[in-house]
């Protein structure tokens, strides 16, 4: 355990070194933070949607853009690359379990995007635009919890797709047969809802 523990440091560590990335990341965060925060202002004014307030609406898209900072999906481009260039068997021949490894650098790069990416833009977002504190101590834990699993859900997925690149040296293509699989199965499900509407109706 302990030597996970000290790769999470290190990949902490590593990021370290790209900390000029960080105001360019910090910037597009509150950036992309207005963008909502206009559409929303356009969309519900000074009033409420069905019980939904402005003020609701902006701590949403305050929290979906600094949840987005931290996600663990990023495990995936580094894999990808590393399995087409060969690298990968210079870790598989290590004393390490591999998908471990990609748990404690996942979790250290997010440990980084915490402290210099997400804080900072939650703090310059809602200092620009107004934050809502939770209602109660039990949402903040509840919203923590949904947010470790988010966090493990991402890692998942891209660790998942990440093994599939060993047998196939890529993985852009399962992304883009995701993406297709998707949209068909919208198309299907819409005509068939249609059918039923039509039926219903006569």
């Amino acid at each position: 355990m302990s030597l996970y523990l000290a790769m999470i440091g290190k990949s902490y560590r590593k990021h370290l070194a790209y900390r000029s990335e960080v105001w360019v990341r910090i910037m597009i965060g509150v950036v992309w933070v207005g963008i909502q925060v206009a559409v929303w202002q356009a969309l519900i004014g000074s009033g409420e949607v069905d019980g939904i307030t402005l003020s609701d609406m902006i701590t949403y898209a305050i929290l979906n853009t600094v949840m987005a900072l931290a996600m663990m999906d990023r495990s995936l481009a580094e894999l990808d690359q590393k399995i087409r260039s060969g690298d990968i068997a210079v870790d598989l021949i290590k004393p390490f379990h591999y998908p471990l490894t990609l748990v404690a650098d996942g979790l250290g790069r997010s440990l980084f995007s915490a402290l210099f990416s997400v804080a900072p833009t939650l703090g310059l977002a809602a200092l620009f635009f107004g934050f809502q504190a939770p209602a109660s101590i039990g949402n903040t834990v509840a919203f923590g919890v949904s947010f470790v699993i988010a966090l493990a859900i991402s890692f998942a997925l891209a660790c998942l797709v990440g093994m599939l690149g060993f047998y196939f040296l890529a993985t852009f293509h399962f992304q883009v047969s995701w993406s297709a699989a998707l949209l068909g199965l919208c198309w299907w499900m819409w005509s068939r809802i249609v059918h039923r509407l039509v039926v219903q109706g006569g």
